[in-house]
């Protein structure tokens, strides 16, 4: 894992292998030791927080047990 410093309201900016570009902007807010992120990323990139990128996991093993037992 990589750790960057980054000032509030600077771009952090990543390169995907394909020449396309992921911003990550933080952002205080007025709730003390909070920040929001802003993230703009292609159509085809998929943002998510851990819980629910496990959930989508959790989800789609399901459904492939589904349809795996319904053959």
């Amino acid at each position: 894992m990589e750790i960057r410093t980054v000032a509030f309201e600077s771009e952090l900016i990543i390169t995907l292998k394909n020449n396309q570009k992921v911003v990550i902007t933080p952002f205080k807010t007025h709730e003390l030791g909070n920040f929001k992120l802003g993230i703009d990323a292609p159509k085809h990139v998929s943002i998510n927080r851990q819980e629910i990128y496990l959930k989508k996991q959790e989800q789609l093993k399901k459904e492939k047990g589904q349809t795996l037992t319904d053959s």
